[in-house]
């Protein structure tokens, strides 16, 4: 009984062995470049102490600051300027602002990420079109609650994106490499309620486009881009009409033409008038489609027509759109 007992205070002291508060964990990233210098923007919170399961309910988060020359380069300077390890194994979220959208500077910060043994890659790619500085402003607790659910929890923070859905690292690395257009959800700075004069919410308000070594960057108030992103609900309304999509889904294939199909269900709508939601729905996915189609390739129809030997355009597009 004595050895077994001594065992079990041994396994219980092996794992103290590596304290994680020898480690500054980050959970966001942003990179943004003002004139030829790189800025990092390093998001460590602390509201949770990480592998105690401890919260203090009055911590906030911190933001670490790096300057460089080169995009690399931040990661080694912020290395460089803390006393502790910087543990870069659980990032979330990489934002990227629309000055280092180029081809340039993703392929430098795509390699290096590939080279890296600090990164698992499991992380989601953002843009954004304001100072990336003032994403991480912490100017109160609720504003950082909203922070901490955007950026380091993405997939639980669905509703947020209402323009596309956060793009996966290793699924970025593959449209770029195979010179698609990529779309990227744009945050963007918008007050959406006032609990006092300091709380404000972050949306990802629209759509970044990385297009021929380009980036095109638009608001969600200029185009509504709701109606090219999968939701659980989908709220309409005109002078004429209301109603509600539940379980609103979009998708594009590539068959002998390029068909887009919509589903959902409608509620809250009144059938006396004689208004078809079919019609408004394709009616607003043809006006996304005509508006963007000069400046940027977000169908890939480039990409696709040399894939399959197709002579894809804009013009032959079917839609299926089924809302019940």
């Amino acid at each position: 009984m004595k050895i077994m007992i001594l065992i079990l205070l041994l396994s219980l002291t092996a794992c103290k062995s590596k304290d994680t508060s020898d480690e500054i964990f980050v959970a966001s990233m942003a990179i943004d470049k003002i004139d030829d210098t790189y800025n990092g923007y390093f998001y460590i919170p602390s509201s949770i102490e990480v592998g105690s399961g401890t919260a203090k309910s009055d911590a906030k988060g911190k933001i670490g600051e790096a300057k460089a020359d080169k995009i690399i380069d931040l990661f080694y300077e912020i290395s460089f300027s803390a006393s502790l390890k910087i543990n870069f194994g659980h990032i979330s979220t990489l934002i990227l602002h629309e000055s280092v959208l180029n081809h340039q500077d993703i392929n430098e910060l795509l390699q290096f990420l590939k080279n890296s043994t600090r990164f698992d890659f499991n992380f989601y790619i953002l843009s954004t079109n304001v100072d990336a500085k003032d994403i991480y402003s912490l100017t109160s607790s609720n504003n950082e609650a909203l922070i901490t659910t955007m950026l380091t929890e993405p997939q639980k923070a669905y509703e947020v994106y209402v323009s596309t859905p956060p793009l996966h690292y290793l699924n970025f690395s593959r449209d770029f490499y195979e010179n698609k257009t990529i779309k990227l959800p744009l945050i963007e700075l918008k007050e959406e309620w006032k609990l006092d004069e300091d709380v404000k919410s972050y949306m990802a308000r629209g759509i970044s486009f990385i297009d021929k070594d380009k980036a095109l960057c638009y608001s969600y108030k200029e185009l509504d881009f709701r109606y090219l992103n999968s939701t659980k609900g989908l709220f309409y309304s005109d002078n004429n009409i209301t109603f509600t999509i539940i379980n609103y889904d979009i998708s594009i294939k590539y068959n002998d033409d390029i068909v887009i199909s919509v589903k959902g269900r409608l509620e809250d709508y009144d059938k006396s008038i004689k208004l078809d939601p079919n019609e408004i729905i394709k009616a607003q996915i043809e006006d996304i489609i005509k508006s963007l189609y000069d400046e940027c390739d977000f169908l890939n129809l480039e990409y696709y027509n040399k894939l399959y030997k197709k002579n894809y355009n804009i013009e032959n597009i079917k839609y299926q759109i089924k809302i019940k």
